[in-house]
């Protein structure tokens, strides 16, 4: 949730009724009731009735009838010459049709007429809160660059005629476009500014509202621990305020904030929070416009009992007529009145019942993830007693063992000997199950097995038992799941085969997983006994269990079963998230790359580094299946990456992203085991294009690279190889370096550079300098930025 600043009006102007305007821009309702109280509209001359009908369309604004409010606050326009009074109307009619809905756009008419007005009374205040409105258009129709020019205007106006809290309120929502538009840097300067100039003024409410948005651009740059900082001291601030909207956002944007942030359980705490303020801000509004309606019903009634009472007493003819004339009318109006209640309660528990399906999705969404979180952190710890088990325990077991055995070898004394044998059996069937416990904990689907790697080996162990044959059959699945989805469809499997064991009497099993583009599809069948799906819940298999994992991750299960006719499990998966890291020496790019890519609910970019190397570093505790990167970085470029990534794990795809065209660098990737090459130039959505068909398991080369040139290329370079040193200095002659540089730089002498070049020109048939220099830049021309 962010948030704009309106811009403050202020206007003391002493008119009959003066003090009516004043009081609107405190927005003081209780004193504008006690003015409209005291005064008869029909006493009043023209324009302090439109200074009436100005102050009865605020009372009205504040209790939301907008209907009514926007008729008075016509009737001022239409009662008034004065230009100030004229601009108030104005501008509260528009404030009306924003409130009316989020998306409406305020009547283009009244924004021109305003604006009109305060360029005719040369009045900066009011340029300035007539050009908001035409800001919040462009806003409302995404148009951020238009509205942040609108916004650097109002900012000179204030700078211009000294206007201090029109300045802070400009420089707050300029902080807001910068944010739409992904500018971080400006956007965190306009708002560290802001709240540097509220705090001064110690308004808390301001601060509090600065400190929310300036988490919410910490959260989008990655600084979420930050950002929950700022957000748990701006709920703090306002904790003596009389502000639940504020104080409910506050509440959702801190649990937002802590899920980025890692820290699950305060984030559930805080949406549990979120949810309980939630509901008694709608409650207590529910209850406001019951009330409301419940008090015109009862004065309906009441008036209806008057009036009764009335014609009783009532002697002539005519008067009877009219009083029930009245009656009918009343009664009609009780009806009306009655039946509006009706509808308005059974509104108010549609509403009621979308928001609890609302929180109901919410705390699973945050269920799931802290389930997510759980179940990775029990397979490290899983990986981390196996390894123990076998490393520390099994070590020692196997020392004893052996120095039995070698006792045993020595004793010559019968009894002895029989009593060391009957501890070497005892020692070594612990050996054997310590060693069975070690390796049922590394069935993690963490490991570098990978999914179809752990299942062969699972069923490879059960095999050995003789007593059940399984086999695994896959298709179409090219490592592009998350370690999330693995665990999950792992944990699935493992429990259903020890259904299969346990109950089923089965002599063979198969599980079979086939890959779709839009699913994988997972079957488990065996030839057991069967069961009656009726008594699944008598039967102990725990399929219920099953089928929540199941559900978890999105996904059907449907169960085939009859009794001696064997089972099979039919379950269906929907395709995993992408996920991405990107290594991009840039920033901004690298984050409206990010932005680009998350549009599509399937991609996520979960990490980013500005080098090779930091990248590297990264891949040791995120597990992206595509990483994209430049070639041209510093401290380690993307041909050095490409190789270090497939050396550790083949099994991650590379794409690279580029502005070099050129076959040479080109063939560097490809040599490097890049999977894909795309071109900076190109559309976002070939880069698009590129991530889904690698992640699939395809190669990927963007629709402009000559691929005919870049093996072209190759075959040359076959023909004419250089040696190590001459690749070297063709690299650094790409970078125009001279021959004493280059020289300098490898620390040999300027004569051996030179007669490297010599043989290069010879070697590749070139006519001179020049000739090797466009051979340079041709191949290695990526390395010069």
């Amino acid at each position: 949730m962010l948030i704009l600043t309106s811009i403050q009006q202020v206007i003391a102007q002493a008119q009959p009724l003066d003090s009516v305007m004043n009081i609107l821009n405190r927005n003081d309702i209780a004193q504008l009731r006690e003015i409209v109280k005291n005064h008869d509209v029909n006493d009043l001359n023209k324009s302090d009735q439109a200074l009436y009908f100005l102050a009865t369309g605020g009372i009205k604004c504040a209790i939301d009838d907008f209907e009514n409010a926007y008729k008075d606050l016509q009737k001022a326009k239409n009662h008034s010459d004065d230009k100030r009074v004229i601009f108030m109307a104005n501008d509260y009619m528009m404030e009306l049709s924003n409130s009316a809905s989020e998306l409406q756009v305020a009547p283009e008419s009244l924004m021109i007429e305003n604006l009109s007005i305060a360029t005719e009374l040369n009045d900066p205040t009011l340029l300035i809160k007539s050009k908001f409105y035409f800001m919040f258009k462009e806003i409302q129709l995404g148009n951020y660059a238009q509205a942040q020019d609108i916004c650097y205007e109002m900012r000179n106006i204030s700078i211009e005629n000294d206007l201090k809290q029109e300045l802070i309120d400009t420089e707050f929502n300029l902080g807001t476009l910068h944010y739409y538009q992904a500018q971080n840097d400006s956007a965190l300067f306009y708002y560290q500014k802001n709240l540097a100039d509220v705090i001064a003024k110690k308004d808390t409410f301001d601060i509090a509202v600065r400190l929310n948005n300036l988490a919410m651009l910490q959260m989008a740059i990655g600084k979420n621990q930050a950002a929950v900082d700022n957000l748990i001291e701006a709920k703090e601030l306002i904790k003596n305020k009389n502000d639940k909207e504020l104080s409910v956002g506050l509440l959702r944007n801190i649990a937002d904030a802590q899920t980025a942030a890692g820290n699950y359980k305060e984030a559930i705490d805080y949406y549990n929070q979120f949810i309980s303020e939630e509901d008694s801000l709608e409650r207590s509004d529910i209850a406001q416009n019951l009330k409301e309606l419940q008090t015109k019903y009862e004065t309906a009634e009441k008036d209806l009992e008057n009036a009764e009472l009335t014609a009783k007493n009532l002697t002539s003819k005519n008067k009877i007529y009219l009083l029930l004339f009245i009656l009918a009318c009343i009664t009609g109006i009780g009806a009306y009145l009655f039946n509006r209640m009706r509808q308005k309660q059974k509104l108010l528990a549609a509403q009621a019942e979308a928001q609890k399906q609302r929180e109901e999705k919410l705390l699973r969404d945050q269920e799931l993830a802290g389930i997510d979180a759980m179940i990775t952190g029990q397979e490290k710890e899983r990986k981390k007693i196996a390894q123990d088990l076998h490393d520390d325990i099994g070590s020692s077991l196997t020392t004893a063992r052996m120095c039995i055995e070698n006792v045993i070898g020595k004793s010559n004394q019968v009894e002895n000997k029989k009593i060391l044998e009957n501890a070497y059996d005892l020692l070594n069937d612990t050996y054997t199950k310590v060693r069975n416990i070690s390796h049922a904990q590394k069935s993690s689907v963490l490991s570098s097995h990978g999914l179809i790697g752990t299942l062969e080996q699972l069923a490879s162990r059960i095999n050995a038992g003789k007593s059940i044959q399984v086999e695994v059959i896959h298709h179409g699945l090219q490592g592009n799941l998350s370690n999330s989805m693995e665990l999950g469809l792992f944990r699935i499997i493992q429990e259903l085969l020890n259904n299969t064991i346990k109950h089923a009497e089965a002599q063979n099993a198969s599980i079979i997983l086939t890959g779709y583009e839009d699913h994988v599809s997972i079957m488990v069948e065996d030839d057991g006994n069967g069961f009656i799906p009726e008594n699944l819940n008598n039967n102990g298999t725990g399929l219920d269990s099953i089928n929540t994992r199941v559900q978890n991750l999105d996904g059907t299960m449907e169960i085939d079963t009859k009794l001696k006719r064997g089972t099979t499990i039919n379950i269906e998966i929907p395709p995993s998230m992408i996920f991405i890291t990107i290594a991009e020496d840039h920033i901004s790019l690298s984050d409206g790359l990010k932005v680009f890519l998350e549009q599509d609910s399937n991609i996520e970019v979960i990490g980013n580094a500005p080098n090779g190397k930091e990248m590297l570093e990264m891949l040791k505790f995120v597990k992206p299946q595509v990483v994209l990167t430049d070639i041209n970085m510093p401290i380690m470029n993307g041909v050095e990456l490409c190789t270090a990534i497939k050396s550790l794990n083949k099994n991650i795809k590379v794409i690279a992203l580029s502005m070099y065209d050129n076959p040479g660098a080109i063939k560097e990737m490809i040599d490097a085991g890049a999977d894909g090459y795309v071109l900076k130039i190109s559309p976002l959505t070939e880069l698009k294009k590129a991530i889904e068909t690698v992640a699939s398991g395809k190669n990927y080369f963007d629709q402009a690279i000559d691929l005919e040139e870049v093996n072209k290329k190759e075959q040359n370079d076959d023909v004419q190889p250089l040696s190590r040193s001459e690749t070297e200095i063709l690299k650094l002659i790409a970078l125009g370096k001279t021959s004493a540089e280059i020289a300098e730089e490898r620390q040999t002498a300027v004569s051996t550079v030179v007669k490297h070049r010599k043989n290069m020109i010879h070697k590749l048939q070139l006519e001179g300098k020049n000739e090797l220099y466009k051979y340079a830049l041709q191949r290695y021309g990526h390395y010069n930025q």
